[in-house]
Formats: C-alpha cells, sequence, structure tokens
C-alpha cells in the first residue's frame, strides 16, 4: 500500500495543503500514531519503520538503528524528501511501538523496553533505541504501547496497565503528581473495572478502554480533555461521563482533547474545541463531557479514528477520511489552510482508497490502495 502525507513540512518549503505519497518502503501494512515531525509504519512482515515528516534531516538509507549496519537501499520519493530508517531491537524486529510527542519507545521479542531521548532524530541511525526497561515475570508480556508528551504508557498481558515518565498533570495514573522512572501500574476506579483494553495517550493525559466497556482518563484536565465532568486534573483514570454501554472500541488523544469511537460508527469527542477539534460544528470552546458529532456524513459509518495536536481525522468504511480542527500547516488535507469546526473531506488523490489513517502532532498520514 502507498503512504501518503500532508501538512507542516519543515524542509524549506510551504505546507503541503494536499495528501501526497512520501516513501517507497515496501508493502507497508499499517501505520502507527505519529509524533512531532516523524512518522511509523509497520510493514506485511513486521518490520517497523520512522520517517520523518520532511521536519527532520535524513539520508535515503533504511537501518538497523541499533547499530546502524545499512539493511537495504530505499529511493528517495520523489515528491518529498525524506529517510526512511528500520527500527529493530537485538537484532529483531520491534514486538510493538509507541510514538509520543518527541520520543519513541518499543519492546523487543525479550520483553525489554527501550526507549529514543526525548527528541527523535532518524538521521542518527544507532543512537535512537536505548534500553530502559527490562519487565518483571510478574509484570507479564508487553501487547500495546501508547506514550504522549513526556510519558508512556503500555499494557501486559495480564491486562494491566503501567505507566512512566512526568506526572506533574498525574497522567501517570499513580495517584501522585510525581514523576516515575520506571514502569509502575496505573490505578483506575470505577464499576466493573475489567482489564485494560486499549490505551491512548495525549499531551499530558491518558485514556484507558477496559474490557467492562467503560472508558477512564487521568491527566491534565484544564480543558475538559478527561472527561469527567470538570476542568481538574486527575490523578487516578476515573470514568469518562456518558460512555458506559455505547460499546467504545477505539480512542485517541491529541493535545487537549480526546476521542471515542463505538463499535457501531459513531464518534464521540470532548475537551478542547478551540480550532474546532471535536468536530461538532460549534464555538463552543471546551465540552467537559462527551459530544456525539451530530455529522451525516459520519453516523454509523467510521471505523478508525486518529488526533493530531488540534486537528482529528475520522476514516469511514468506503475508504473516505474526513478532518476537522486546526488547519494552519494543511494537516486536514483540504487544499487550504483554513480550520474546520465540522467534518470535512480529505482530498485524496483520484482513484485512491484509505486503509489506514495516523495523525501527527502537525501533519497527517494515510495508507491507500488504488480502485
Amino acid at each position: 500500500m502507498r503512504c501518503l502525507q500532508w501538512g507542516l513540512f519543515a524542509s524549506g518549503g510551504p505546507p503541503a495543503l494536499l495528501p501526497s505519497h512520501t516513501t517507497t518502503v515496501p508493502a507497508l501494512q499499517h501505520l502507527l500514531k505519529a509524533g512531532f515531525g516523524f512518522s511509523i509504519g509497520v510493514t506485511d512482515i513486521g518490520s517497523t519503520y520512522v520517517w520523518p515528516s520532511n521536519l527532520l534531516a535524513g539520508n535515503p538509507e533504511v537501518r538497523n538503528v541499533l547499530d546502524g549496519t545499512q539493511q537495504c537501499h530505499v529511493d528517495r520519493a520523489a515528491e518529498t524528501d525524506t529517510s526512511e530508517t528500520r527500527i529493530q531491537i537485538e537484532h529483531k524486529d520491534a514486538g510493538c511501538v509507541g510514538a509520543g510527542w518527541a520520543h519513541i519507545v518499543a519492546v523487543s521479542k525479550s520483553n525489554c523496553i527501550y526507549e529514543t531521548a526525548r527528541q527523535v532524530d532518524v538521521s542518527r541511525p544507532g543512537s535512537i533505541l536505548s534500553l530502559t526497561h527490562t519487565l518483571s515475570p510478574s509484570q507479564g508480556r508487553v501487547i500495546l504501547l501508547a506514550a504522549g508528551e513526556q510519558h508512556s504508557v503500555l499494557i501486559s498481558d495480564s491486562g494491566m496497565a503501567y505507566s512512566w515518565g512526568r506526572g506533574e498533570c498525574g497522567q501517570l495514573g499513580h495517584g501522585t503528581r510525581e514523576n516515575a522512572w520506571c514502569p509502575k501500574q496505573l490505578l483506575y476506579r470505577g464499576s466493573g473495572r475489567g482489564h485494560v483494553a486499549r490505551i491512548a495517550c495525549g499531551a499530558r493525559h491518558t485514556l484507558l478502554l477496559a474490557t467492562d466497556g467503560h472508558v477512564y482518563a487521568c491527566g491534565w484536565g484544564l480543558y475538559g480533555q478527561c472527561g469527567t465532568g470538570d476542568t481538574a486534573d486527575e490523578l487516578e483514570a476515573l470514568p469518562v461521563a456518558g460512555l458506559g454501554g455505547l460499546g467504545i472500541c477505539e480512542l485517541s488523544a491529541g493535545m487537549s482533547h480526546s476521542v471515542a469511537l463505538t463499535s457501531s460508527g459513531d464518534v464521540y469527542a470532548w475537551g478542547w474545541n478551540d480550532a474546532g477539534q471535536l468536530g461538532t460544528g460549534t464555538d463552543t470552546t471546551i465540552e467537559i463531557v462527551p459530544q456525539l458529532l451530530e455529522a451525516p456524513e459520519l453516523e454509523g459509518t467510521i471505523c478508525s479514528v486518529s488526533c493530531g495536536a488540534r486537528h482529528t481525522m475520522a476514516l469511514d468504511h468506503e475508504g473516505r477520511i474526513w478532518s476537522w480542527g486546526w488547519n494552519q500547516y494543511g494537516q486536514l488535507g483540504t487544499g487550504d489552510t483554513l480550520n474546520q469546526r465540522y467534518p470535512a473531506a480529505t482530498i485524496l488523490p483520484d482513484q485512491c482508497v484509505a486503509s489506514h489513517i495516523s495523525c501527527g502532532w502537525w501533519h497527517s498520514n494515510a495508507l491507500v490502495t488504488m480502485k
């Protein structure tokens, strides 16, 4: 599948206002959440690659990011100036990978956690990832990772969530504002409290979906992004108001807003709405509880959602992309830089059908096939 990219390109040229082909990594199968200036994708054989969104200088060679040995050569894409770096740990493909604002966290097949420094630089193979933590057998094996501005969260096969990093807003869910430099169990309370099934990290808040169907949130609450009915920071994960029983299946979080998708294709959003990133069509600046997006184009048709810093994307079952929110750098892909408070169609190249979407901080990505 081809990868398209649009939004902020800081390579000296203007932002890309429309999606364009960006990488020739072969057989890319799905995208992982992007960060500030970089994107991550996985091939059909499970190899994980990171490439800059034209924000970081690089070279056209695919490299092992641990020891810098050359793996193969990938030509630069004609339309953009990017390079791709293969993420390998212990000379094997990473088990799973998460992307934060400016860092990457990955787990090896031997259950060891590797992280970048707090600024990703794919132009320096061999210095990207370093071993930071080894989980104990009692904590289980890592099955999912997510990362925020300066914190990371994992789910283990025991169904527990563990978090570490900066904790000044309660985003770690440890009941305090203290930082944690190794994974500690994230605390959440409420009825049922099933095992954690999905996670998402905003800049300084964290969302969890439990197997009982409830959504929980902790961390920075200034703009209502925790969805608990107020704007207080939550030091432990509390139930998000009004989502129980709706069949939530996917979560995403931006800088200060949050989005949830139901299995029936409905989208709920809450938090900061200064640029229309909630997609409700209103001028309300803050929503402290989830709001249903009552857009006829979206009702019952959405299969995936993704949040950037202040914009949101949704993918429907027909392979169309809808975007809304802040658009100063063209990250909505509408061909202009006008903010959208209501879902607008992203303009894909002719005959392109999208299958995966991923928002970076100020850019967007999609995997597409040709009709």
